[in-house]
């Protein structure tokens, strides 16, 4: 039986292994209406940067947060948008990034190591990190620039505050775990409930593109798996655009292209393109300053994989001979 330690840990850490407890013993066991409401609220407060931590002492208020986070994975799922999908992980990162400033120090270094963080504790407002496992997973900005930081026998020093941003990148790269889901595995009513919700895309998604026009096509390849030439599509356009056209930091783009991978492995699973190929292809394009192949010249490489019309034609014949075996 889940305790209300764990339920306030779920509560400020859906993606927490006490959340996947909580939801696995008082979860619903079939999708109810009041809780894609709450899930539509969380994903709205999210995509308008208002998503925020608040103490609750009401525990059933806890609970209905804790399973909302479900749901709102479900319905950005659902719009297979990318600037959505993203939007509503930035937002859950800080809300849990503000939750973790005020919590003792062992619960900072429980959540860090589920978040495969290997920190330390001096005292109860300072931490060290090697310098190995910062320079691999802190944020790629000016401000987390080792140069910036406190140094000390190999370590890194944080504060409270430096912590808590510095793992609230790994909680943006941890709900980002996953997502999108397949809409095949996506209930019906979450579906019919996104198509019916009007939920407003960020204005990302909708505001004519600033880069080149050759650029958006990519947006449409990111949108929709593809069952072969996954290879050339990695090194040949997403790396070089996520990269160099989006201005992602490789750790960022690597995990989105991964993602991407995998939904192309429910179309067909027959791939190497690995974790390590990918991080390889992204760190090359940066280094190299690469721009992603033009539009034609991708319609000469990749064929049909670039249009998005024959894509979705042939992914629905793929899940229809699926569904025939």
């Amino acid at each position: 039986m889940v305790t209300s330690e764990e339920i306030d840990i779920a509560y400020k850490y859906p993606f927490s292994e006490e959340a996947k407890n909580v939801i696995s013993e008082k979860g619903p066991k079939q999708i109810e209406y009041k809780y894609l409401e709450l899930g539509k609220d969380r994903v709205e407060a999210a995509m308008n940067k208002k998503q925020s931590y608040f103490k609750i002492e009401l525990e059933n208020v806890k609970l209905g947060y804790i399973i909302s986070y479900i749901y709102a994975r479900m319905l950005v799922s659902a719009s297979s948008n990318a600037s959505l999908i993203k939007s509503f992980a930035a937002g859950e990162a800080k809300r849990s990034g503000m939750a973790l400033r005020d919590e003792p120090a062992s619960v900072i270094m429980r959540m860090a190591a589920q978040l495969s963080y290997n920190v330390s504790s001096t005292n109860s407002d300072e931490f060290i990190v090697s310098f190995t496992e910062y320079l691999m997973k802190a944020p790629k900005s000016e401000n987390f620039a080792l140069v910036n930081m406190k140094l000390k026998n190999g370590f890194v020093i944080l504060d409270r505050s430096e912590l808590s941003k510095v793992l609230e990148h790994s909680v943006y790269l941890k709900v980002l775990t996953g997502l999108p889901i397949p809409k095949g595995q996506l209930p019906k009513e979450v579906v019919d409930y996104y198509a019916s919700s009007k939920i407003k895309l960020p204005e990302s998604a909708i505001k004519p593109s600033t880069f080149s026009q050759g650029s958006t096509w990519v947006d449409k390849v990111l949108a929709t798996p593809i069952p072969d030439v996954r290879h050339r599509t990695v090194n040949l356009v997403l790396a070089p655009y996520l990269v160099n056209v989006k201005g992602m930091g490789v750790e960022e783009a690597t995990e989105l292209i991964k993602k991407y991978i995998e939904e192309c492995k429910q179309l067909n699973p027959n791939t190497d393109v690995s974790e390590t190929y990918i991080r390889y292809q992204c760190n090359y394009a940066k280094n190299k300053g690469m721009r992603p192949l033009s539009l034609v010249k991708a319609r000469e490489l990749l064929g049909e994989y670039v249009d998005l019309g024959k894509q979705e034609k042939r992914i629905s014949q793929n899940v229809q001979t699926k569904e025939q075996k």
